[in-house]
Parts: C-alpha cells; structure tokens; sequence
C-alpha cells in the first residue's frame, strides 16, 4: 500500500481529532445542539441568532389578560480559525510509516496542541461573559464552601440540575486534594475521557490548565450610581478618584441593594449580600474625573416579563470582585445550557490529499477536523510532505447569565 493512500490519512485525521475532543473538558460540558444549522445545505452565514424562550408573567384571577409576545435572541458567531502545520521528507515517513511511532510523533502532538488553543478561546469567552461568581480574587478555595456557593447560585437561577460541571485548573484541585478521597464520586458515564476527576454536589469536576488567569482592574474611591432607576446594559457611575478608574471585561461587580429576582414567573425578589445581582463589564472603561459610563451584562430591567434584578438606587456603592489591581487565578462552573459552540465542516480543495473527519459517526458530535497533506515539487519546500490540520468554530452564551459563573481564587 503506498504510504500516502486514502485510508492512511484518515486514520492520522481521526487520531488528531480524538486527542483533540478528549482533551477539551470544557467543550465537551457545553451544548451544541445548533451545529445542525451550519452543516444543512443553505448557508446561513457565520452567525446564528438563537432565540431565547419567552417568559411570561401569567394574571391572577379570571380576566383575561394577553401579554406581549416578546422574542430576544443570543449570537452564535464563527469567529475562531485553529490549526497546526507541519513537514517531513521521505526518509522521516518511512521511519515511522508504523501508525503508532507516527501518531505518537505527529500526530498525538498536533492534537493536544489543537486542543490547547480550542479550549483556551472557549474558557477565556465563558470567563469574559459570565456576570455570576463566587469566591475570593486572590483567595484559592480550601474548602467545599464556594463550590456549595456556586451550586446554591445556579440553583436560585433555575439552572437544570442536569448537567452541571466545574472546571478548574491544578491550583484549586491541589488545594482539594485532602478531601478528595472522600469528596468525589467517580463519573462512569465519562471514565475515559481527559481531566475528569468525579462528582460533587451535581458538579462533574474536570481539570484545564488552560484557564486564564486574571488581574482584577484598578479603581479608587467608592464608586456609586449616578443618577436612580437606570434600566439597560449602560450604568453610569461617578464617586471614584479622578483617574484611577480602568475595568476590562474580565471584571465583574455588585450594586449594594440590587438584588437578583427569581428569573420564572413570579419573579421573587432574593435578599441577603449573598444574593445581590452580579454583573461583568463588556467593555474597557477609564473615568473622566471620577465618573464613567459602564457597559454591562446582564443589563439591568427591574419591570416586566424578563425582570431580573431591582432597580438600583442613587448613589448606591459598586463593589468591584477583588482588590484594586489584585491577581487571581479562576475555574468556571456551568450547566450544560449556558454556552453553546458549532464548528465548519470544511470543504474538500482540489489536487490536494485532503481527509474531514468528526460529527456523530466518530464519536464528536458537532466537532469537525480537516486534514491536508500534499507533496511540494518546488518552493521553500520542494521534496517534503506539508500537513496541516484546521478547525474553524464559534461560541454563543445562550445562558451565561443564569446558567454559568466564575469561582474565584
């Protein structure tokens, strides 16, 4: 058999996809119940907006009393290209024409590496847009308490309770490991999968080193609400010391006495410090003189059917998650629902040796790999092979406001 035939390739395509799906925790936590619109035969272009249920209110009484039927929706946007490259000569294949001696050369190696980057753009979108946290920036957690926290703020939030996980990185297991012994029940619907550690308190546990860390921004002063009953995803705020202001979106934030409504029907409000609404910053801001306008998520609506928190007062204190400038290290939690993600199918180019592998019938369902390997006559690399392997893929945060938030430490 020639040492470039067909099924050969397919068998060094499938090898790299599966190190890549096994060694992505958080991707495999995540839904991705829309990649069917980007592989059907209509293009639908590079994002999707997926809508999100309507919440009605319901009456009380007999009268008849319609609602409005009001429809929003959350983007899902290709918007990340991965990929490795690499080339070998002649003599290099034949040494390791053995399947095994080349995965564990080539192709083993471009996988993790792949998988690296995919779980990194995943866990670095999540942490960037999920307003909801526990913890202390700065302050790793040695005990059960903060992830009891984060079960209790999913919990309050209506999260299922199906299909929870945490993801941390060896700081915060490091920190466990005392416990673990008798903390973790071993998941056996995932034993062979990479990182997964077990269960607790309707988490399944995994391990990412790719986690970024966090370095919480600097203000000054007591930051405060300007100006009473501010609704929508713009906050404006004065009361910081002039120029000490300047947040990312990595920070997130209280209002003292805005406080989280029970997102179903009902809409109850919640009391206590532990349960006031949490909010991250979109945008990077600085002040002008202390006072500065804070693009935020979720917005503030404190009326109607999507009534998610109470109205802010004037001259409420903003507390910013951790010291001015402080760094921190950060694992996620999350039900399934919370973010959603779709990778291209791509297509086949012509005069190429070209493999797609992925979807349901490899065992990654909605996870696509293409691999191209070509012979160059001429150029920079006349005489060797050239490979390369691409993923291109997206994320959407369907949920990250109810479904989602960040354990700090």
């Amino acid at each position: 058999m020639p040492i470039n035939s067909l099924p050969v390739r397919q068998e060094v395509a499938a090898e790299t996809l599966r190190v890549l799906y096994n060694s992505c925790p958080a991707l495999r936590m995540i839904s991705r119940e829309y990649q069917k619109y980007f592989e059907q035969s209509t293009p639908i272009g590079t994002t999707l907006q997926i809508p999100r249920p309507w919440r009605p209110q319901g009456r009380e009484g007999q009268g008849f009393n319609p609602e409005p039927v009001v429809q929003t929706t959350v983007p899902l946007s290709i918007s990340y290209w991965r990929g490795g490259d690499f080339i070998y000569n002649d003599t290099d294949e034949n040494l390791f024409f053995d399947m095994a001696r080349f995965h564990k050369k080539y192709s083993g190696p471009m996988g993790v590496m792949i998988a690296n980057q995919v779980e990194s753009d995943l866990e670095t979108f999540i942490q960037a847009t999920s307003p909801n946290f526990v913890g202390t920036p700065g302050t790793l957690p040695t005990t059960t308490s903060t992830y009891n926290g984060a079960r209790t703020s999913l919990n309050k939030l209506l999260a299922l309770d199906e299909g929870r996980s945490i993801i941390w990185p060896s700081e915060y297991e490091q920190n466990m490991v005392g416990l673990s012994q008798t903390l973790f029940q071993p998941d056996q619907t995932k034993p062979y999968l990479t990182g997964v550690i077990g269960k607790y308190a309707g988490f399944t546990f995994a391990r990412s080193e790719q986690i970024p860390g966090i370095t919480v921004g600097t203000y000054a002063g007591t930051g405060r609400v300007n100006g009473a009953n501010q609704t929508g995803s713009s906050l404006i705020t004065d009361g910081w010391t002039s120029s000490s202001l300047s947040l990312t979106n990595i920070d997130k934030f209280t209002i003292a006495g805005c406080y989280k409504v029970n997102p179903s029907g009902t809409h109850n409000v919640y009391s206590g410090t532990q349960n006031l609404m949490q909010f991250a910053v979109t945008q990077s801001v600085t002040d002008t003189t202390g006072a500065a306008t804070i693009q935020i998520y979720p917005p503030i609506i404190s009326s109607g059917q999507f009534q998610n928190c109470t109205a802010p007062a004037d001259n409420a204190v903003i507390t910013i998650a951790g010291a001015s400038g402080a760094t921190a290290n950060t694992a996620l939690f999350m039900q399934e629902e919370a973010y959603t993600s779709a990778f291209l199918k791509l297509h086949k180019p012509s005069n190429v040796e070209c493999t797609i592998v992925g979807g349901d019938e490899m065992g990654t369902p909605g996870i696509y790999l293409r691999n191209i390997k070509q012979w160059q006559s001429s150029g920079p690399y006349a005489g060797y092979e050239t490979d390369r392997s691409d993923v291109i893929y997206g994320f959407g945060a369907t949920y990250a406001d109810l479904f989602s938030g960040v354990v700090y430490g």
